[in-house]
């Protein structure tokens, strides 16, 4: 369910990398503040996501991103 829509785009807030269905060719994951390092499956999930074109927006100030 997205939590805002506009014009031509759409805004959801997930808890997990395992609720991410985002296509890399139109996408952007954006992670803001995240309290825990990746997992190792996080990590595998976000970077074949970066690999097949898709942008990722890290806001990170504690080095755990």
């Amino acid at each position: 369910m997205p939590q805002f829509i506009g014009r031509d785009r759409e805004v959801r807030r997930c808890y997990g990398f395992d609720e991410i269905a985002l296509d890399p060719a139109s996408s952007t994951l954006v992670v803001i503040g995240p309290t825990l390092g990746f997992t190792a499956d996080e990590g595998r999930i976000v970077g074949d996501f970066v690999r097949a074109g898709g942008v990722l927006f890290l806001a990170d100030d504690f080095g755990t991103g």
